[in-house]
Formats: structure tokens, sequence, C-alpha cells
């Protein structure tokens, strides 16, 4: 498929209006394209920081920067449009779209201030106005309405979600990771583990695509925490299921992992994460028992 296809076919597995069979298709496309995962991430982080009204904008203007591209008009100017260069301005650019939209809806709610006649009590109007139409005003002034929550209101939970996760967060340890002389010898793991140490995170995913039969388990865990390392919450959350599902030394860590890989990637809202948090906090046996209840009363601050 073309830049614009896989742009397309991105929103459409982060806004899951792909098929299970397919999603489940992109997903392991993911988990073997380090590259498309970084995309995947931008993009993710693009329509948290854009919000759906912008991100339709954003499209349209991607959409026919695309279109000049094909039909030559930057090439005759000695300039190669990137695709790719482009979701990286959009994505740089999400920061300030963020502060920009705060004012812009501020700005849009409140109506134009006017200057009261001398002498005069202003009146009360005789409406509001709620998204752009006017609602009749049947509430008593000393009960002001209050609007429901924006695009900036959701971005700050999204934002605040994604901070906590990371807090909670603690990398994997490792011993024994041998010296840089014999690198090239080591076995796939090992070099994994070294890459990670090394904060080489998109290495570790590329040298685990497909890992060793024999050290799967142990491999998938490790891709997962790249995974999460790099933003991508929900290749993470799949890789850390695996672990816990095939009930291994690491399926306690995995179910705690994953619970924050979920709590980044969906919220605290998320039925899913709300039954993976009760079952750490219900087993006081889980490592994370003690942590998963200090979350709890966070999210409830």
């Amino acid at each position: 498929m073309n830049d614009l296809e896989l742009f397309e076919h991105i929103e459409d597995y982060l806004k899951n209006r792909l098929s299970p069979e397919a999603k489940r298709a992109f997903e392991e496309a993911i988990a073997r394209d380090p590259e498309l995962a970084e995309n995947v991430a931008l993009h993710r982080e693009l329509i948290d920081a854009t919000a759906e009204n912008d991100i339709a904008s954003l499209r349209k203007l991607m959409e026919d920067a695309y279109t000049r591209n094909a039909e030559g008009l930057d090439r005759s100017k000695g300039m190669h449009i990137s695709y790719r260069r482009i979701y990286q301005w959009a994505a740089a650019a999400s920061v300030l779209l963020v502060l920009g939209a705060g004012v812009w809806w501020m700005t849009r709610q409140q109506p134009a201030p006017q200057v009261a006649e001398v002498g005069r009590t202003p009146e009360k109007p005789d409406s509001i106005i709620v998204d752009g139409e006017k609602t009749e005003d049947q509430v008593a002034e000393t009960s002001p309405t209050v609007p429901p929550e924006t695009a900036p209101a959701k971005e700050t939970s999204r934002r605040r979600y994604i901070a906590m996760a990371n807090d909670f967060y603690q990398p994997p340890e490792f011993s024994n990771i041998r010296g840089a002389a014999d690198s090239d010898s080591l076995p796939p793991l090992e070099r994994a583990k070294r890459a990670f140490s090394k904060y080489d995170y998109r290495q570790v995913i590329k040298i685990l695509r497909q890992p060793d039969p024999a050290v799967e388990q142990e491999a998938t865990y490790l891709r997962g925490h790249a995974f999460f390392k790099i933003k991508n919450y929900a290749s993470a959350a799949r890789d850390f299921r695996a672990v816990m599902q095939q009930e291994s030394m690491e399926a306690d860590n995995a179910s705690w992992y994953l619970m924050l890989s979920t709590l980044a990637d969906k919220g605290a809202r998320d039925p899913g994460f709300q039954n993976q948090l009760k079952a750490i906090t219900d087993d006081t046996g889980h490592p994370f028992n003690s942590k998963a209840k200090e979350l709890a009363a966070a999210l409830n601050q």
C-alpha cells in the first residue's frame, strides 16, 4: 500500500474500525516492523494532541501535499515532500496545537463582552450558546452549567494516565551482560538485552521480531518492555498478555505491565484496565499488590 493508504489504515486501526482479523494481522505487522510501530506511535500521539476535529483538517492538508508530490509539482522545484517528514512535522507541532486548542475553546464558548450603558443594569441573556446552538437558559444563576468534557480536557486526562503509567513503570534489570568485544557472537536475546541497556529500544524490537522458540517467553517479555518505552502501548499490552497467558515465570510481572500498558493506551475508565487493576489489588500474594493499591489511590485523587 502507498503512504496515504497506510495513513488511513493506521487511523482505522487506532479508532477500532478494522475487523478482528485485519486488526490481528496489522498488530502482527507492527511487531515485525519497528518503523511501522514508530509510525503507529506517532499517529496515536497526533490524534491525542489534535483531537478528532483537528485531525480531519490535518489529514486533508496531508492528502493535498501527497497529491502535489505525486503530480511532480514539488519535484520541479527540486523538493521532494516526504510523507514521513510531514508526519514528524505534525507530531512536533501537536504540542502547540494542544495549547492553542485550549485558548480556542475558551474563546469559542464565551460570548463577546458588551459595554453596559451608563445607569443601566445589564440584562440577563435569554439563552446561552452551547456548541454553536442556542439553548434556553433554565439554570438558576447560583447553579452554573457544567460543560461536557472537551477535547483539551480529554487530552489532559490522557496525558495524566500516560504519566502515571510511566511513573509506576520499572524497566527490567539484567546481570552478566557481556562486553562489546564478543557482541556479534552473542545469541539474539543477549544482544537484545544489551541493546535495551543502551536504550536502543527499536533495535530490541528488530532483534526479537521472530524470537527463538526456546526463549520465546523471555524474548516476548523483553520486547513488550521495548514497545512500552517507545510509547507503543497497544503492542506492549499484546506482548505482556501473551507472557501472562503462558503462565511463565514472568506471568505476575507481565500482568502488572499489561495493566500499565492498558492504562496508558485506553485510560482508567476502560473496563479491561479496571479488571486488571482489581485482579492485582485483590491478590495479596502478587508482587505488585501494594503498588497496585497505591496506583488505585492515586487515580481516585
